[in-house]
């Protein structure tokens, strides 16, 4: 049996920056950082808080209604999840400078419930809220700019829709900028 193959593939997936599976958050009080990308599919409930500290994709497969916490995506990282029921329901998601926020494709429901303060432009300039179709609307309940930003609104005459920034956008006098092909507006639909 040659041991070096799966080492070899273990180091190809890092390399690529891939998704190489489960990964697993440190744990200190009611702080969950993830430092690399991958899936996670654990149960995290209550007023928690989400830290995606590190380069690449995190997928969150099995939140829900059970956690009431924040997220917070810095240092080129981006966090995401297969439908947005697993995301759960935050109260406050906060993308830094060089993170992103990434709605599922194609999977319908909001945010409601999530206070968002963003800047930057993401990991790749793409945004720091990346919406990928039409039937996501991902809405928030607040939404505030903390430096220059950028969205990107992928497909859909809807994608970006009226309640994404809830009843108002506090820009703060920073600029906001867009990319994609999607629509966005400002109010209540």
């Amino acid at each position: 049996m040659d041991m070096r193959k799966p080492i070899v593939s273990i180091f190809a997936c890092l390399a690529l920056n891939a998704i190489c599976g489960e990964v697993t958050p440190h744990v200190e009080g009611d702080v969950y950082t993830f430092s690399e990308a991958g899936e996670y599919s654990g149960s995290i409930t209550g007023s928690k808080t989400i830290v995606m500290a590190g380069s690449g994709t995190l997928t969150l497969k099995g939140l829900g209604d059970g956690f009431t916490g924040s997220f917070v995506i810095r240092n080129g990282g981006i966090l995401t999840a297969d439908t947005m029921a697993h995301f759960g329901a935050p109260t406050a998601i906060t993308v830094e400078n060089g993170g992103q926020f990434k709605t599922p494709a194609n999977s319908a429901g909001g945010l409601t419930t999530a206070d968002v303060t963003f800047c930057g432009s993401g990991p790749d300039g793409s945004g720091a809220i990346y919406v990928q179709s039409q039937n996501n609307k991902a809405y928030f309940k607040t939404t505030k700019m903390s430096g220059d930003a950028t969205i990107q609104v992928q497909t859909g005459n809807d994608a970006w829709s009226s309640s994404v920034f809830g009843e108002a956008l506090d820009m703060q006098g920073y600029t906001l900028s867009m990319n994609g092909q999607g629509m966005w507006k400002l109010g209540m639909a």
